[in-house]
C-alpha cells in the first residue's frame, strides 16, 4: 500500500490533478500535430494510449499499473514488439499483402507485448496501444522518441508530486 491511499483527499487534489493531466495532453498532441510525419493513427492511437497512462497516473496514482517502472518497461516493450513485428512483415513481405495481414501482424504485437509484460512483471495496459501504432505506420523512429519523451515526463511528474497525489476515487 502506498501513501496516497492512506492519506485524505481535498477538493484541491480534483483541480490540480487534472489540470496537469489538462497540460501534459495539450503539449503532447501539439507534439503529436507538429511532427509532419505522423499518422491519424500514431496522432489516435498513440495520443489515446498516452492519455489513458496520464489517467492512471494522475486519478489513481496508487494503481500498480501507475508504477513509474512499469510504465518505462510497458512502452519500451511495446515499442520494440511493435517495431519488430513491423520490420518482420516487411522482410517476409506480409504487409504488402493487403489490411488483413497488417491487422494479423498488429494483433501478433499486440498478444507478444501482453505476454511479455505479464512475464515481466511490468503491466501498463494503455502501452499495449503503441505496439499497434509501430506495426500499422511506422514511419521513422521520431515517434519512439516522442512516445518515449512524454512516458518520461509522466514518470518524472509522478515521482515529483508522488508525495501530494491523491486517489480520486
Amino acid at each position: 500500500m502506498t501513501q496516497t491511499m492512506h492519506q485524505p483527499r481535498t477538493a484541491w487534489n480534483y483541480i490540480w490533478q487534472p489540470a496537469i493531466v489538462f497540460i501534459f495532453l495539450v503539449t503532447i498532441l501539439n507534439i503529436f500535430l507538429f511532427e509532419e510525419h505522423l499518422s491519424n493513427v500514431a496522432w489516435a492511437v498513440g495520443a489515446g494510449s498516452l492519455a489513458s497512462s496520464a489517467y492512471l497516473v494522475f486519478a489513481k496514482p496508487s494503481a500498480v499499473s501507475a508504477h513509474p517502472l512499469r510504465l518505462i518497461v510497458a512502452y519500451v516493450l511495446a515499442i520494440v514488439c511493435g517495431m519488430t513485428t513491423h520490420y518482420l512483415g516487411d522482410t517476409f513481405l506480409l504487409a504488402k499483402l493487403g489490411y488483413l495481414w497488417i491487422s494479423v501482424l498488429a494483433a501478433f504485437a499486440v498478444v507478444v507485448t501482453i505476454l511479455l509484460m505479464l512475464w515481466m512483471k511490468a503491466d501498463h495496459p494503455p502501452a499495449v496501444g503503441m505496439a499497434l501504432v509501430f506495426v500499422i505506420d511506422l514511419k521513422d523512429y521520431r515517434t519512439s522518441v516522442i512516445v518515449l519523451s512524454a512516458i518520461t515526463v509522466l514518470v518524472i511528474l509522478k515521482l515529483a508530486l508522488g508525495r501530494w497525489l491523491r486517489d480520486l476515487y
